[in-house]
């Protein structure tokens, strides 16, 4: 597997868009809870350092995380959950080799970033969490207004 470090516009715009569309969200950053749309900046360097962090450890290097500059990207807010999370997907293969990754803070902010995208997802609000039958299932793919309808014949 190779490692490379992702671009700094990719990580900000995961870490733009996150806080904006999931800004009520609480994201664990160095350790801390936060509302995502107050700590934009500490999800961009975190993600950051992990990418680096991996790095590093694959190709025995010394970059330096510290001359990563957070930043807003304005055209960010206007992506699909999709497009973040196909982001969020390369960052991640991008990372899980830093050292601690898979039980530490690296992993833990990338699952809570998941769920943030997860609920934005069309479908995602107000969905069931489980189903018991194959009618759970079809009263969930049914729309709404043919289930009206039906109901109605």
């Amino acid at each position: 597997m190779s490692v490379m470090i992702v671009s700094d516009t990719q990580v900000n715009t995961i870490a733009t868009w996150i806080a904006h569309h999931c800004g009520n969200d609480q994201v664990r950053v160095a350790g801390t809870w936060h509302a995502a749309r107050d700590c934009r900046d500490g999800i961009a360097r975190e993600l950051h350092a992990w990418n680096v962090a991996a790095w590093n450890a694959r190709y025995n290097e010394a970059e330096d995380p510290a001359q990563f500059t957070p930043r807003a990207v304005d055209a960010a807010k206007h992506l699909q959950p999709g497009q973040v999370f196909q982001l969020l997907a390369s960052l991640e293969y991008n990372s899980d080799e830093a050292p601690g990754w898979q039980t530490g803070a690296g992993r833990q902010l990338h699952d809570c970033l998941l769920r943030c995208l997860a609920r934005q997802l069309r479908g995602a609000t107000g969905a069931p969490r489980t189903v018991d039958t194959a009618a759970d299932v079809q009263a969930i793919a049914t729309p709404a207004a043919q289930r009206v309808h039906l109901a109605a014949a």
